[in-house]
């Protein structure tokens, strides 16, 4: 019996051993943990100890599980699904990792509930575990994917609405819009939001109350929201407005001649972001077009400044060009006025086909057409524009003198009169002292013209006979006075005939019409920054043609633009013209000129400039005055034919 006791034991060792082994290993687990019991614990069994503990001290395991999780991009301050959708985000993680038995498990447990409930995919994200690729970085691809394919339906819906039929888009709408403040779902919403052709008023009252999201809506939101609000849209649009008037005005002071004021085409003039930026933001809406012009009306009537015919006539070229139904319904007559007008300037030339289409406009409009002229004069009161009419009637006065003819019967000389008078009055005509068109009678044509021309006579008279002639061109200058005080046609005709003396080199004659140039019209010549412009280039046209004396230069410099009543106008004008007539000038001269006109000033402008005019002094190499000096015989024209010119 022993021996069969042996003989089975020894047959059932093995499985003895097994079950033994088994059974102690399961007594090792069940026991509890004492190192004296198990001098030589396994691998791994101390930290399974402290686990077991810190969980019976109500912690999570180790110091890493006491710490929050770092929250991921999905869940960060900016997208917090949690608050705004009632997802479980970080607040949640962090509360259940400090509360578990087991975060491994919770941990497990979340990413199975929350992670992409695709059956197939589940090989897949251990296969990017192989890879190293984060499951951050997989979820946010995921969403990137998701996102796109919601745009892209968002897109075709749009395309299928039709009046009343967006009930799928206004579901969606009110189902995302709670998350237009998370960058991460605002897309979505502002992508709804565009496509709706109308957004119903709670929307609306919501995005007005952010700044930031106002600020990101599409321009076709916007404009629904100018409809109900114009009170926005109108300070948005002065904005615009006040930049494009603020960049003409600079364009006065700078000292590149192609971007002077008269020296930018419009086609370049158009460009400017602030008239753009208008034109976009009106699009095809009517009662926004209706409010751009009502602003510039009441901004041109309170202030006079020109400029504003300028913007109105480039809003009117840019509205064609981009929404032509919008113009030819509302100025339809006003767009064919000024596409006439602006080829005209642009081509330096104005033939008799286009003058007999501005003068069909002009004649149309009877008094009860008031509000059609008023605009009209408004188109008119651009600068480049008048500089273009006084410009060319003066060329053909000199050819009506060369010719001996009457003024009043040449057409083309009434036809540019015409416009300066409408340019000159054009305030007027906005405040309602003129009711309807000023004609410029026998004052101008009959009585102005006439002097002027004895006096140009006189001039030419000393030119070619070289005798001595002055007294007789000053004493018919100062007849000319009490018409340069009444008519501003006579003051810009005044003008032009000094830039035809100035390329004459007529210092002498051009000296006695500055000392007389600011009785013409009392301070409103040296006021009118527009004027004081226009006598600055034509100096700077000639700056390299004649040399220039000291008595001249002081003409110049003290007793006509040093009499100019604003400090930075005046600083302005001076170094802007001192840019180009540096040559002509001593180094102790400019050094004076500065000092009592430039340097007591204290505007960043000024100080921009003054930097700007003084590093071309520096850089520039010395010109020889006597190298300046040219021939003074003038160039007149032989006929009376209106021929091109350059500004």
């Amino acid at each position: 019996m022993a021996a069969k006791g042996r003989k089975a034991t020894g047959k059932k060792r093995p499985s003895s051993k097994r079950g033994t082994r088994n059974k102690s290993k399961r007594n090792v687990q069940n026991a509890p943990a004492d190192p004296v019991a198990d001098p030589k614990p396994r691998r791994g069994s101390k930290r399974k100890r402290e686990t077991l503990e810190d969980t019976d001290n109500g912690r999570s395991g180790s110091k890493k599980r006491n710490e929050a999780p770092q929250p991921t991009q999905l869940v960060n301050g900016k997208n917090n699904l949690e608050d705004v959708y009632g997802l479980r985000g970080s607040r949640y993680l962090h509360s259940e990792l400090t509360t578990c038995n087991d975060p491994q498990v919770m941990l497990e447990q979340f990413r199975i509930d929350e992670g992409v409930l695709v059956p197939t995919l589940k090989p897949a994200v251990a296969l990017l575990d192989l890879m190293d690729i984060t499951r951050s970085d997989f979820h946010h691809s995921c969403v990137s994917k998701l996102k796109q394919e919601l745009l892209d339906k968002i897109a075709v819906l749009s395309k299928q609405q039709t009046a009343g039929k967006s009930k799928p888009l206004d579901q969606l709408l009110d189902k995302c819009f709670t998350g237009l403040k998370l960058p991460l779902i605002r897309p979505i919403v502002l992508s709804v939001l565009k496509s709706l052709h109308s957004v119903e008023d709670r929307y609306k009252e919501e995005i007005i109350k952010s700044k930031e999201l106002y600020d990101v809506c599409d321009i076709a939101l916007r404009r629904q929201i100018w409809l109900d609000r114009k009170d926005i849209f109108e300070a948005e649009t002065l904005l615009l407005i006040d930049e494009y008037i603020a960049n003409r005005v600079r364009s006065m002071y700078d000292v590149e001649p192609s971007k002077g004021l008269y020296t930018v085409p419009g086609n370049v003039r158009r460009q400017d972001p602030a008239a753009l930026k208008i034109v976009e933001n009106v699009g095809d809406t009517v009662p926004l077009y209706i409010v751009v012009n009502k602003l510039l009306h009441e901004r041109y009537q309170s202030t006079g400044i020109p400029h504003y015919g300028t913007l109105r006539l480039d809003l009117l070229i840019l509205f064609h060009e981009r929404q032509p139904q919008l113009i030819d319904k509302q100025d339809g007559v006003l767009y064919k006025f000024a596409y006439c007008i602006d080829a005209c300037v642009r081509a330096r030339h104005v033939d008799p086909k286009r003058r007999t289409e501005i003068t069909e406009v002009l004649d149309s409009i009877k008094k009860k057409h008031i509000d059609i002229f008023r605009e009209i004069a408004l188109l008119l009161a651009d600068p480049q524009v008048t500089y273009f009419s006084a410009h060319s009637a003066v060329r053909l006065v000199q050819a009506v003198v060369n010719q001996n003819d009457l003024p009043r019967d040449n057409n083309m000389l009434l036809f540019f009169l015409r416009l300066i008078n409408i340019s000159t009055h054009s305030k007027e005509y906005f405040s309602g002292t003129i009711a309807k068109e000023n004609k410029n009678g026998t004052v101008i044509c009959c009585e102005f013209l006439p002097r002027l021309c004895s006096v140009m006579v006189s001039a030419m008279s000393k030119l070619i006979t070289g005798h001595e002639k002055l007294k007789k061109a000053v004493v018919g200058v100062q007849t000319l006075l009490p018409h340069l005080q009444k008519e501003p046609v006579a003051v810009w005709l005044i003008i032009q005939w000094i830039a035809y003396l100035l390329r004459s080199n007529e210092q002498e004659l051009v000296m006695e019409l500055f000392r007389l140039f600011p009785q013409f019209v009392g301070e409103a010549a040296l006021k009118d920054n527009q004027i004081v412009h226009n006598i600055l280039v034509i100096l700077a046209q000639t700056a390299q043609e004649h040399r220039w004396s000291v008595p001249f230069a002081d003409c110049v410099f003290r007793e006509y633009l040093g009499k100019i009543t604003d400090p930075v106008s005046r600083a302005l004008h001076i170094l802007r013209l001192m840019y180009h007539v540096y040559p002509k000038l001593e180094s102790s001269y400019r050094e004076q000129i500065f000092a009592d006109f430039i340097l007591q000033v204290e505007d960043t402008n000024v100080a921009h400039l003054f930097e700007t005019v003084s590093a071309r002094i520096a850089t520039s190499v010395p010109v020889s005055l006597a190298s300046l000096s040219t021939p003074t015989t003038p160039s007149l024209p032989s006929d009376s034919t209106h021929t091109p010119f350059r500004l």
